[in-house]
C-alpha cells in the first residue's frame, strides 16, 4: 500500500508499503481522510523517536468486523488489557500501551491501519468526512472538561489560536465558559472573532493574574511560562502541548502561587462525535488545504507554516482503485467570470482555489483580470492552473458551476444557461427581475446568503457582515462632515464636545461590528435588537459607550430622532429587510442626519432607501443624507475579497465534488443554499417574496 513514512531523518511516501495485518481483536480500515497535527510536526523534529507511519487523526471505513462498511473514528490508544494502569481503569496510560502514529504502531497517512476494533466509534450519516477527521483533536479538548471542574463564569484563557486552540475555545464556548484567546495570528482570531468569542493578539495582552483555568496550547516550550502569566494564585494550568524542545523554567510560580498544574492528552471520542453531529463545533473555518497522500510530505510542510491550522490527507485519487468518491458528483468544469457590478473590485475565487480544485480534479476556468481588483494578476492564477480566457461568454457557455461574487447583472442574463450551477449572493427578494431572469434560464442559483450551519450561522454571509458593519461606520463618519451634506459632526467629538449619537438597528454581525468600532471612534451608541438573548450578550461584551435597547416602533422613533448616525443592520435570510424606518420618521429627523442602510442588498430598512452605487453613493430625503451602496465591501476589495474567499472555498469544493445532489444531501443548511432548481422558486423566504413565480 502507499504511506507516509519517517525514517528518523526525512518523511517520504513509499508507495509498496506493508499492508497491515490485524491481529486478535483488531480490525483493519481503509482510511478516507487524515489530519496533520502539531504532535506530526514534532514527531519530526524527533519527540518519541518514532520511526513508521506517521498520522493519528482520521477518519476510515472498516473494512471487516461488526461496523465493516461503516465510516467511523478511533482512540488512537493500544492497550494491553492486563497490567496494573488497565485493571484500575487507565487504559490510555497502559504499560505497554501502543499510540497510532506515535507510539509503536503505525499510523493513518496510508491507505489502511490497523486498530482495536474495541477503539471503533461510527459516524453518523449527517458528519462529513472533513468534520469527522475533527473528532480526536475535539476529543482531547473536551477531555479537559473531565479533569478539571469546570463552571460558568470562571474566569478562562486558552493560550494559542492554533488547531488545537481553536477546539479548546468552541468546546469552552458551547460549555458558556465565554473564554479570552491569546494568539499570534490575526487571521486565526479572527475565525473565533466572528464565532462571537473574546480573542487577543499575544503582543497586546496585559496578564493580570487573575485566570481561574488557563490552557496552554502553544505548541512552543515557552508556553508553560506564558500561562503562568496569566493563571491566578491556586488556580489550574492545563497543559496541551507536546513539544521536542525544552526550555528552561523557573518553576518557582509553581510553587508560590500555589498553581495546579494538569496534562492532558486524549479524550472521549464519542462524546467528540455527538458534538459535531449536534453542529456546535464549527470546523469548515480551520481547514487550510487539503492534499493527496503521494503529497504528504508538502502536507507536512504546509501545515508547519505560521497561517495554517488544519491540513489534511486524502489518501485515494478520483477513479483509483478505491475511490473514495463512487457517491459523489462527477468533474466538474468550472469557471470564474470578472465581476461587472458598479464599482465591484472582489473576485469569486483566490490562486490557491483554483490550485485545489486542480487538486481535486477538476478543471478551472477565470476570465482575463478577473483578479486585479482584489491584488491578483493574470499571472498567478495560470501558475495556480487555471485556463485563461478572454469573454466572460466562454465562461459562461463552458462552465458547469459558474463562481461568482454578485448576482448576474442584466448583461449577464442572457448568457446563463439551464442547468448551469451558479454559486453567489443573489438577494432573490430585493429583486423580481433578477429572480425571473434566473428563473427564466433555468438556473441551478447556490446563494451564499442562505446557506447556514447546523446553528443557524451564516458562515458566507458573516465576512461580509463584518466588513460592512465596519464600513458603515467609515462611511457615515465621513458623511457627517458638512462638505458632504451632513450636520458637521466629528464621530468622537472632542474635550468638551459631546460626541455624535449612533443607532445601529440589529445587534447580529453586522450590527456588532458597526456598534463596536463606533464605539471605539468615541461615538455614544446605541444598539437595538429584538432577541432579548443576543441583547444579554452585547451588553456583556460592547464597551461602556454602548447601551443595548430592545427594538420596537416607540423605540426605534424616539432614538432616530436623537440619532445623528442609523445604521441599518437587520436580516432575515433570504427575505426582504423589514421597513423600521418610516418616510413620516425620516422627515422629523435631524437636518444633516445620515442613514447608512447596508439591507439595502434585501430591499432596505427605511422607507426612503434605494440601491446607490461606489460612483454616486448618496441622495437626500428631506434634510437627511442617504448611503444605500448595494455591494458596500466591493470598494476594499483586497480584504473583502479574501475574507469570502477563505468562507466560500470549502463550500465550491463540496459543490464541485458532490454536484448539486450531494451538496444538498450533506445538511439542512447546504439544501437551504439552493434557491431556485429547473425554472422553480425552492427557498420559502423567496417564494413568500414573489407569490406568483413557479415554485416546486
Amino acid at each position: 500500500m502507499k504511506a507516509c513514512v519517517f525514517d528518523g531523518r526525512a518523511v517520504r511516501v513509499d508507495p509498496a508499503y506493508p499492508s497491515p495485518k490485524a491481529g486478535p481483536g483488531e480490525v483493519r480500515l481503509g482510511v478516507l481522510l487524515a489530519g496533520v497535527c502539531q504532535t506530526d510536526l514534532e514527531i519530526v523534529k524527533g519527540y518519541m523517536a518514532f520511526r513508521g507511519v506517521l498520522g493519528h487523526e482520521f477518519v476510515g471505513r472498516a473494512l471487516e468486523g461488526r461496523h465493516k462498511g461503516r465510516r467511523v473514528v478511533g482512540d488512537i490508544n493500544g492497550a494491553c488489557g492486563g497490567c496494573d494502569l488497565c485493571r484500575a481503569g487507565l487504559s490510555n496510560h497502559c504499560r505497554r500501551r501502543t499510540v497510532l502514529g506515535i507510539a509503536g504502531r503505525d499510523g493513518a497517512f496510508a491507505e489502511q491501519v490497523v486498530l482495536p476494533e474495541a477503539n471503533l466509534h461510527p459516524v453518523p450519516d449527517g458528519v462529513s468526512d472533513r468534520q469527522a477527521v475533527f473528532a480526536e483533536p475535539l476529543a482531547a479538548a473536551i477531555q479537559i472538561g473531565q479533569q478539571v471542574a469546570l463552571k460558568p463564569g470562571m474566569k478562562t484563557v486558552v493560550l494559542g489560536d492554533g488547531r488545537l486552540g481553536q477546539l479548546v475555545a468552541q468546546v469552552f464556548e458551547a460549555w458558556h465558559l465565554a473564554p479570552l484567546v491569546v494568539g499570534k495570528s490575526a487571521a486565526k482570531l479572527a475565525i473565533l472573532d466572528r464565532l462571537g468569542m473574546a480573542t487577543v493578539e499575544a503582543d497586546r495582552a496585559r496578564p493580570a493574574k487573575d485566570a481561574d483555568v488557563v490552557v496552554e496550547c502553544t505548541g512552543s516550550a515557552e508556553g508553560l511560562g506564558r500561562a503562568l502569566e496569566f493563571v491566578r494564585p491556586r488556580g489550574t494550568v492545563v497543559l496541551k502541548s507536546t513539544v521536542a524542545d525544552t526550555a528552561g523554567l523557573n518553576l518557582a510560580p509553581l510553587v508560590v502561587d500555589e498553581v495546579t498544574m494538569v496534562g492532558s492528552r486524549c479524550g472521549p471520542m464519542g462524546e467528540a462525535v455527538r458534538m459535531l453531529a449536534a453542529g456546535v463545533i464549527q470546523v469548515d473555518p480551520l481547514i487550510t488545504a487539503e492534499y493527496f497522500l503521494d503529497e504528504a510530505p508538502a502536507a507536512l510542510e504546509a501545515a508547519s507554516g505560521p497561517e495554517a491550522i488544519k491540513v489534511l490527507i486524502r489518501p485515494a485519487r478520483r477513479g483509483g482503485p478505491e475511490s473514495l468518491n463512487q457517491k459523489e458528483g462527477e468533474n466538474m468544469l468550472s469557471g470564474i467570470p470578472r465581476e461587472i457590478k458598479a464599482d465591484e473590485y472582489r473576485v469569486a475565487m483566490l490562486p490557491v482555489g483554483v490550485e485545489l480544485l486542480k487538486r481535486d480534479g477538476h478543471h478551472v476556468l477565470i476570465e482575463q483580470g478577473a483578479g486585479l481588483g482584489s491584488g491578483y494578476d493574470d499571472k498567478v492564477y495560470a501558475a495556480a492552473g487555471a485556463e485563461l480566457v478572454e469573454t466572460a461568454d466562454e465562461i459562461y457557455s463552458r462552465a458547469d458551476l459558474v463562481v461568482k461574487v454578485k448576482e448576474p447583472q442584466a448583461s449577464e442574463f442572457g448568457k446563463l444557461r439551464r442547468g448551469q450551477i451558479v454559486f453567489a449572493y443573489f438577494h432573490f427578494a430585493a429583486s423580481r427581475a433578477l429572480t425571473e431572469a434566473c428563473l427564466k434560464a433555468g438556473i441551478t442559483a447556490v446563494a451564499y446568503e442562505t446557506l447556514h450551519d447546523k446553528s443557524g450561522r451564516l458562515p458566507l454571509l458573516t465576512p461580509m457582515s463584518e466588513v460592512a458593519g465596519k464600513m458603515a461606520v467609515q462611511e457615515g463618519a465621513k458623511y457627517l462632515e458638512r462638505p458632504m451634506m451632513g450636520r458637521g459632526i466629528l464621530l468622537g467629538g472632542v474635550a468638551g464636545v459631546e460626541p455624535a449619537n449612533v443607532l445601529v438597528l440589529g445587534g447580529g454581525v453586522l450590527g456588532s461590528n458597526a456598534a463596536r468600532v463606533a464605539a471605539g471612534l468615541g461615538a455614544s451608541v446605541v444598539i437595538m435588537d429584538i432577541n432579548l438573548d443576543r441583547l444579554r450578550y452585547l451588553d456583556d461584551v460592547m464597551p461602556e459607550n454602548v447601551m443595548t435597547i430592545y427594538s420596537d416602533p416607540y423605540a426605534i422613533e424616539q432614538y432616530a430622532l436623537q440619532a445623528d448616525l442609523v445604521i441599518g443592520a437587520v436580516l432575515i435570510p433570504g427575505g426582504r429587510a423589514p421597513v423600521l424606518i418610516s418616510r413620516n420618521l425620516v422627515g422629523r429627523m435631524k437636518s444633516g442626519a445620515v442613514i447608512v442602510d447596508p439591507s439595502i442588498d434585501q430591499g432596505g430598512c427605511a422607507e426612503t432607501s434605494r440601491p446607490t452605487t461606489h460612483g454616486e453613493p448618496t441622495f437626500i430625503v428631506d434634510g437627511v443624507v442617504h448611503y444605500c451602496v448595494a455591494n458596500m465591501p466591493g470598494a476594499v476589495g483586497r480584504t473583502s475579497g479574501q475574507a469570502l474567499c477563505h468562507a466560500t472555498l470549502p463550500y465550491a469544493r463540496d459543490l464541485a465534488r458532490l454536484g448539486v445532489d450531494g451538496f444538498a444531501a450533506v445538511d439542512e443548511g447546504r439544501a437551504a443554499s439552493i434557491n431556485m432548481r429547473d425554472g422553480k422558486i425552492t427557498y420559502k423566504p423567496v417564494a413568500e417574496a414573489f407569490k406568483d413565480l413557479p415554485r416546486a
